[in-house]
């Protein structure tokens, strides 16, 4: 089932595309905007797990309002994070997509705004670490020699989660801000099925605590 949201917790949805059982026909979940985009990606991968976005986005939400998933409308701000329209849909429902070989997850809460990332562990990233991480992220990992790459992940899409939660995407320069510091953002990671982090951002001027509810959306039968 899908469950309800609150403005205390937080609902990831996360879709493992190698084990879908069933595929929706592309213009039951795309619009006209969104297939052309659909249809200008090149490779593969990045075409499925932009349909799949699209898919568990439209279906979460339209759960959520008792409306038919077409009938979603959303609209970018100038960096590009997706927003409901609010010219069509009054609720203030803060989501955020991201995706990687093979995964796509969706975060979703309400009155509030958030980031969600997703990384596979299949390289070493020390080059993206040295680039982007502050001295304090990377005297962390150094201290940490036999976690080194894998907690340059942790970081890495914590770091990404922040940016999205916070809606400027790049614009703000990963090495600018550290995830020791205080952000005013409540943080959460964990791993999906041993080889992917999985980082979250909700802000949280407040200080407050969130809870964290994780489901495999392959199992969340269609109606």
């Amino acid at each position: 089932m899908i469950d309800f949201l609150s403005a205390n917790t937080v609902n990831i949805y996360y879709i493992n595309i190698g084990t879908i059982k069933f595929r929706p026909e592309v213009d039951k979940v795309l619009n006209e905007e969104e297939y052309g985009r659909y249809k200008r990606y090149l490779a593969d991968q990045a075409r499925t797990e932009f349909f799949w976005g699209r898919y568990l986005v439209k279906t979460v939400i339209s759960r959520y309002l008792n409306i038919h998933p077409q009938d979603i409308v959303f609209q970018k701000n100038q960096y590009g994070k997706l927003f409901l329209d609010r010219r069509y849909h009054q609720e203030n429902i803060g989501f955020n997509l991201t995706h990687s070989q093979g995964i796509v997850a969706g975060a979703f809460i309400l009155e509030n705004d958030i980031g969600i990332d997703v990384e596979k562990i299949d390289r070493n990233i020390s080059d993206i670490a040295k680039r982007f991480f502050s001295p304090e992220e990377k005297a962390y990992i150094n201290s940490h020699y036999p976690s080194k790459n894998n907690l340059s992940y942790q970081i890495w899409t914590l770091k990404e989660a922040y940016i999205k939660a916070k809606g400027v995407g790049l614009s703000l320069p990963l090495e600018s801000f550290s995830v020791f510091d205080d952000l005013g953002v409540f943080f959460y990671t964990t791993r999906l099925f041993y080889v992917y982090y999985l980082s979250l951002a909700v802000n949280n001027t407040e200080n407050r605590q969130f809870g964290i509810n994780l489901y495999d959306f392959n199992h969340i039968s269609q109606t």
